[in-house]
């Protein structure tokens, strides 16, 4: 289950998640409907229409930011938890209502019986990352997180407690100009070896920016990517392919599953471009 950053939509990480689903995994995307998404809707309550969600303009990071980005986390846990429900609802072949297909084509009953359940992961990006941290705290259903250059802003008060709650393996894959300049990467690592006993991998991309993980690269054009802030010294697609690389290495070894070749060649052959690794020492790199 992939939570999104502050302004993203379930939209924006599309390269990331057809590819693992290319590699058989269910990818649900949620979309938060608590004012971070850049916008969203749902169906009217005459249902005749559809009801917008603007997005909620703050200054990022200010003393009025932080209680909102409080009061979003708690909301995005209860989404987060109903996504499950609904994974979990397909997977018993229950009649679920498509409100934004209604009379269309695809069959939801198709995924009855075929997705495993046994070991949910949740991953997201930025202010996503944060919410798998306080996903993995509170819900018992999700067995190991994935953190995409975290945002940890709103949980600048509560981080410290998170530790002694989280007892599940987790991957935190960081881009290195937005690590940087959010001075976070002291404590990430902080975070990530107060349990020793439970599996805690980090690694930052070299030359990469924040929307590296995202797709915003693939869809501005050369002109636009210096507006945007996508511009990167490591492109875009070698970026993609270390980032997917690691995430599948990492989804592999929790599933139980062969660790994919082709994964380890890719971090082989762009090796310069990742600090090390501590589970890659003795067979990557």
């Amino acid at each position: 289950m992939f939570s999104h950053g502050l302004g993203a939509n379930r939209t924006m990480y599309s390269s990331i998640s057809m590819d693992l689903a290319s590699h058989g995994f269910f990818v649900m995307n949620i979309e938060h409907r608590e004012q971070s998404a850049c916008a969203s809707f749902k169906p009217s309550s005459d249902g005749d229409g559809l009801e917008w969600i603007r997005h909620q303009a703050l200054t990022q990071g200010s003393e009025e930011d932080y209680p909102v980005r409080v009061a979003q986390l708690d909301i995005r846990i209860k989404e987060l938890s109903r996504g499950l429900d609904l994974v979990e609802q397909l997977n018993a072949g229950t009649p679920v209502v498509n409100v934004l297909d209604k009379g269309g084509k695809f069959d939801l009953t198709n995924f009855k019986g075929i997705i495993d359940l046994s070991k949910p992961v949740l991953m997201g990006h930025s202010f996503g990352g944060a919410t798998t941290l306080v996903g993995l705290s509170k819900e018992p259903r999700f067995k190991a997180g994935a953190l995409l250059d975290p945002w940890l802003f709103g949980l600048r008060e509560t981080i410290s407690q998170l530790p002694e709650e989280i007892d599940k393996p987790l991957l935190t894959i960081n881009m290195e100009d937005f690590v940087t300049k959010e001075k976070s990467l002291a404590q990430l690592k902080a975070f990530l070896s107060s349990r020793s006993e439970v599996e805690r991998v980090m690694c930052t991309i070299r030359g990469t920016v924040h929307y590296n993980q995202t797709d915003v690269p693939f869809a501005t054009s050369r002109r636009m990517k210096p507006l945007g802030g996508s511009v990167s010294e490591t492109g875009e697609h070698v970026s993609r392919q270390l980032n997917i690389a690691v995430l599948r290495l990492f989804l592999h070894r929790q599933l139980g599953l062969k660790e994919p070749r082709d994964c380890h060649d890719i971090v082989r052959e762009y090796e310069t471009l990742v600090e090390k690794i501590q589970w890659f020492d003795d067979r990557i790199v």
